[in-house]
């Protein structure tokens, strides 16, 4: 399960990205450590239980050998309040988990405009992001960053967010992967290399461990953030997995167009 950790001392805002982020040091087996904490309001929360998302993502992530940068579950309390600048605590409901994950140096975004050159992981990332209907990561919008020429994955806040009886007719379901980061790269791969597209992702996916998804909601629940579609969430994942030959089918198909 995720780690749950205390915030210590506010840093500063990201500018960066529609949810302005912190950066926050948060207390790491009795060392500051700093952490970007996404600040999702009541309405973001009410509608679409972004903390949540995030965790999902990060979790998955994982399951698929995939890079984020270390995630957890930032606890702010009246202290943390206090450290922070008036206009900002305003802005925060203190006793509450956010997500949270730890801050990277030397990060620098994707040039989408060479996104070759990193197409040894492209097709396990498209897969990860079609599996998750993940709308938020575009060629204009990566949602990635690069360290040591490794790719960093993040902000999932908008995945897992579909109607169950179209997410599993593959024929049928309704997801833009061509506006996805890596949709082009794939398409003009040649004919031999789309065969043997996916594999990696198809190991991963046939051994995905759903229990560890159950544990981390569960988790969520006891800190009060619930998700109105967590039995469709777990059934729709478990069906894929068990049907992994069909859904490899449609992101092969997916690249031909």
């Amino acid at each position: 399960m995720l780690p749950v950790y205390q915030a210590i001392s506010f840093i500063r805002e990201i500018p960066e990205g529609t949810t302005r982020p912190w950066l926050v040091n948060v207390l790491v087996e009795d060392k500051l450590v700093p952490y970007v904490v996404k600040i999702f309001n009541s309405k973001q929360e009410e509608d679409n239980q972004s903390t949540v998302r995030e965790v999902l993502g990060s979790v998955l992530a994982s399951e698929f050998d995939l890079l984020t940068p270390e995630p957890a579950l930032i606890y702010f309390n009246d202290q943390f309040n206090d450290t922070l600048p008036i206009e900002l605590s305003k802005k925060v409901d203190p006793h509450t988990h956010k997500f949270g994950c730890k801050y990277m140096e030397g990060a620098f975004p994707i040039n989408t405009k060479s996104s070759t050159n990193y197409i040894i992981e492209a097709d396990t990332i498209y897969g990860f992001d079609n599996l998750l209907f993940n709308v938020d990561r575009k060629r204009n919008k990566a949602n990635s960053f690069l360290i040591k020429n490794e790719i960093y994955l993040i902000d999932h806040e908008l995945c897992l967010n579909f109607n169950i009886d179209s997410a599993i007719n593959f024929d049928e379901r309704v997801y833009e992967y061509k506006k996805h980061l890596f949709y082009r790269d794939l398409k003009d791969l040649g004919s031999v290399k789309k065969v043997y597209a996916f594999g990696t992702f198809q190991t991963n996916l046939k051994v995905l461990n759903l229990r560890t998804i159950e544990e981390n909601l569960d988790l969520l629940e006891d800190l009060n953030h619930f998700l109105p579609q967590r039995d469709d969430i777990i059934n729709y994942l478990a069906f894929v997995k068990t049907n992994n030959d069909k859904f490899v089918s449609y992101l092969k198909r997916s690249i031909c167009e």
